[in-house]
């Protein structure tokens, strides 16, 4: 038991740890490194529009959650209906 609680630990820790690597490189290298100009309006706000182009950030990162939520939902479903029968 407590093996297996320090194992969730150290799991959680790690998968942080990378997330807030990928997050840390992703915004210093790709948005501020080789798409600069989608990026450079959320530091310096030239236009009157509402939106920036930093927005088009958000389509990829949220197009590949909702696509493994979408994904694992499916998984379950299929898990336990081929259980029910």
């Amino acid at each position: 038991m407590m093996q297996t609680v320090i194992i969730s630990i150290l799991i959680t820790i790690l998968a942080f740890s990378a997330m807030e690597f990928i997050a840390w490189f992703t915004h210093k290298y790709v948005m501020h490194g080789w798409l600069l100009k989608l990026h450079k309006d959320h530091h310096k706000k030239d236009t009157d529009g509402f939106f920036e182009y930093n927005v088009f950030f958000f389509f990829p990162f949220s197009l590949l959650c909702i696509f493994d939520l979408f994904y694992y939902l499916c998984n379950c479903l299929i898990r336990i209906y081929s259980s029910i029968e």
